[in-house]
């Protein structure tokens, strides 16, 4: 349910909230948030790509490739 509401609401959220919500991922070991997470995240590095902003982006982002290895899917 979290997902699905962080999935539909994100687009009417600023980056800084939306990224501060992601923070209870670091408990979840479901797929769906997981997968909200790097579709929504996954779409935004696509939209940065040729920017100076990926490269914070993907310092934002490398922490959770560690805890997804935590995940038994």
């Amino acid at each position: 349910m979290c997902a699905g509401y962080l999935s539909d609401r994100a687009k009417q959220l600023s980056y800084e909230l939306a990224f501060n919500l992601t923070s209870y991922l670091h408990g979840e070991q479901d797929y769906v948030p997981w997968a909200a997470f790097f579709d929504a995240v996954g779409f935004i590095a696509g939209m940065l790509s040729t920017s100076d902003a990926y490269g914070p982006l993907q310092v934002l982002v490398h922490p959770f490739s560690s805890l997804i290895s935590l995940c038994d899917w």
